[in-house]
């Protein structure tokens, strides 16, 4: 038997308000594990996160997506993070780091 086997776990948290003040915040997540029967570089993740709130006529919300993959040589990760103050962009990020396997 051969083929790729992706599993997905997503999570939503719900919404959570707090009654003092009004206000409001919510969780969602997503991760994705993804392998290639026979080919252990083919091994990634992906993983996002939705994190909102706010109050009154005022809301923020930061996105995150982070992905992972190998090669023989080295894990390589990526992140992108987004910020949102309402719906404008407030800022936006991409990093990327390469990290050496050594024996691992």
């Amino acid at each position: 038997m051969s083929g790729t086997t992706v599993v997905t776990l997503r999570v939503d948290d719900g919404e959570f308000t707090d009654l003092a003040d009004g206000s409001w915040r919510r969780t969602d997540s997503v991760d994705r594990f993804t392998l290639t029967e026979g080919d252990p570089h083919s091994a990634l993740v992906r993983c996002e996160r939705t994190e909102e709130g706010g109050r009154g006529g005022w809301s923020w919300k930061v996105v995150t997506v982070s992905h992972m993959c190998a090669d023989a040589e080295a894990f390589t990760v990526t992140n992108t993070i987004t910020a949102y103050e309402r719906d404008d962009r407030v800022h936006h990020r991409t990093t990327d780091a390469v990290i050496p396997r050594r024996g691992v």
